[in-house]
């Protein structure tokens, strides 16, 4: 059994990276080299400007220019370190066995439990347009794509052959809102035409 104080400890940790930082010297060394960065990057603008015609004070560009870069390093210097591994990563001890198992499952297991949770309460509602509403949607979508996929085609782009490739059950699906909902045999049956596309 894992304490508190194993789980709170640093001890197994890697020690932080100490941030590189120099005294007073090394201070003005990166002002002179910013500004003189800047001062070059606003004599180009500064010269392009000119070209174009347009006047603006050599000063005004000079000092937007090492705003912009004393702001750039200073907020690559406050960046955040990065976390430590175990916080990135848990141990084993920690992470439970559903938790180890869940991380393997298939999506398709997700999708279709998804699926299965709109199809009951479409049922448990009994409202006639819910399907209509919740599922047709989606079903649409599906159809579109395998259309698309397989065929070509898309549907409203060129209807003339969308419906020559879905066959007219579906075609009615896919263009006219469904007015009930559908028995189970019915969404087989549908199904199965959405799989033969």
């Amino acid at each position: 059994m894992t304490t508190l104080d194993d789980l709170l400890g640093y001890e197994d940790e890697e020690p932080e990276p100490e941030r590189t930082g120099g005294g007073f010297d090394s201070a003005w060394w990166w002002l002179a080299k910013v500004a003189l960065v800047a001062a070059f990057a606003a004599f180009l603008v500064w010269g392009l400007l000119r070209l174009g015609g347009l006047s603006v004070p050599y000063v005004l560009i000079f000092m937007v220019s090492l705003v912009a870069r004393i702001l750039l390093r200073l907020l690559r210097w406050i960046d955040p370190r990065p976390l430590p591994r175990t916080l990135v990563r848990p141990s084993g001890e920690l992470v439970s066995e559903d938790q180890a198992n869940a991380s393997h499952s298939d999506g398709l297991v997700m999708a279709t439990a998804r699926w299965d949770t709109r199809l009951s309460w479409v049922k448990l509602q009994q409202d006639k347009g819910q399907f209509a509403r919740t599922v047709q949607p989606k079903l649409v979508e599906i159809i579109d794509e395998r259309l698309r996929l397989r065929h070509g085609v898309i549907r409203t782009a060129d209807p003339d052959r969308a419906r020559a490739a879905l066959g007219e059950p579906l075609w009615d699906f896919v263009t006219a809102p469904v007015t009930r909902n559908l028995t189970p045999r019915e969404i087989a049956g549908l199904i199965a035409l959405m799989e033969a596309i």
